[in-house]
């Protein structure tokens, strides 16, 4: 289980290729609650395509925290009522 003050691991993904962007750990600030802000630094535009962001635990588990996936499109490309961003969580506590 994840708690706030501890790190996760990030794995920013291309889904179109299955390139992995970036993998790092970034830390939970013990002062946040509800939504945190997850980030990765590029240094130049993203390409068009389909992209996943996986929060993983850090600890030895490595367990699926939350997982996003979301869609760049081309500059001036229309984008309707239907685009739509897809994302999951998980629990760690058993029903």
């Amino acid at each position: 289980m994840v708690t706030l003050g501890d790190s996760v691991l990030v794995r920013w993904r291309n889904l179109d290729n299955e390139s992995v962007l970036e993998l790092s750990a970034q830390a939970l600030a013990p002062d946040t609650g509800g939504a945190r802000a997850i980030w990765m630094h590029r240094t130049r535009d993203w390409e068009v395509g389909r992209y996943q962001v996986e929060i993983i635990s850090a600890d030895g588990a490595l367990v699926p925290v939350a997982v996003g996936v979301f869609t760049v499109v081309a500059n001036g490309a229309v984008i309707t009522a239907f685009a739509h961003t897809e994302t999951s969580t998980t629990s760690g506590s058993a029903d």
